[in-house]
């Protein structure tokens, strides 16, 4: 099975999160996400997305969580380390220090 880490920049979009969700429902692949990807998704989303407030942000990502328990990783600094000379969406996405707070 193929291991999909969800970037908010996916989960952002109601039609990526959409088909992605239903590929990790039909356990096509499995999905994961860190709790820093969640945070930057919900401060997006509340901040783009006219009416989406955190509240509805936030519930959002509770049903995630509850459908998918298992997807939350919590990656190391070694983690972090093994993406170096890969090409990511933004430079929060490369070290662990910017995810913290």
């Amino acid at each position: 099975m193929h291991v999909v880490l969800a970037d908010a920049n996916v989960l952002y979009s109601r039609v990526l999160r959409d088909y992605l969700l239903y590929a990790a429902t039909h356990r096509i692949i499995t999905v994961n996400w860190s709790e820093a990807i969640l945070d930057d998704l919900r401060d997006h989303m509340s901040a783009n997305i006219p009416g989406f407030t955190r509240q509805r942000a936030t519930h959002l990502l509770a049903k995630m969580a509850e459908a998918f328990p298992w997807a939350v990783v919590r990656p190391s600094a070694r983690d972090f380390a093994r993406l170096v000379g890969y090409v990511l969406p933004t430079d929060r996405d490369r070290t662990s220090t910017s995810h913290d707070g």
